[in-house]
């Protein structure tokens, strides 16, 4: 069943409803909400002088989801990301198929991902992403579908642009919808 336009506007209220700032200092733009096939798109309008952050949300038509855009990108680029998985703010990234194993190290490599190693250090527990290494990235490509966890790839949509022309591997991606706070990268710790 498809994801009405009422219903996309009352899912993207439900996300922003506990910002203090939504319905204040800004508001869903009825007059500027797109039809894009495959997602509405909800644009914000603001009071006053805009000074940066979200221009609105997809929601997707088919499944509600709801992908927060930033002010950085053009829409147009927001919504390719959308189209490519880009959704989350934090979600599991599965390979499922490699047909090009040297390219898709050189892409999975230009996606930055992270692992943490938690470390103690004058009573503080430091939990600062590192990138996988080659050797690394090698060694989970042995045994598909491989996830990496708890990643932020929402911005890589230029990389994601080139994995699908390439077709050097296959993939997934997967929301976290409760991921570990302070965390950014995969805990080698947990998932390790």
């Amino acid at each position: 069943m498809a994801v009405t336009l009422e219903e996309a506007k009352q899912l993207v209220i439900s996300k922003f409803q506990s910002d203090p700032s939504f319905g204040k200092i800004y508001f869903i733009n009825d007059a500027k909400i797109k039809d894009k096939g495959v997602a509405w798109f909800i644009p914000f309008r603001y009071n006053g002088h805009y000074a940066g952050g979200s221009q609105g949300c997809f929601v997707g038509k088919a499944d509600g989801d709801i992908m927060t855009t930033g002010s950085a990108l053009p829409i147009s680029m927001y919504f390719t990301g959308f189209k490519l998985g880009l959704r989350y703010q934090t979600c599991n990234l599965i390979i499922k198929k490699v047909n090009d194993p040297i390219k898709t190290l050189e892409l999975i490599l230009a996606l930055d991902l992270k692992y943490i190693i938690p470390e103690e250090e004058a009573g503080v527990i430091w939990k600062i992403g590192q990138p996988f290494t080659s050797e690394m990235i090698l060694n989970r490509l042995k045994n598909l579908p491989c996830t990496f966890y708890n990643q932020n790839i929402k911005g890589a949509i230029r990389q994601f642009q080139q994995i699908v022309r390439s077709k050097a591997f296959e993939y997934e991606i997967i929301e976290v919808k409760h991921p570990p706070k302070g965390e950014y990268g995969e805990n080698l710790h947990t998932y390790g």
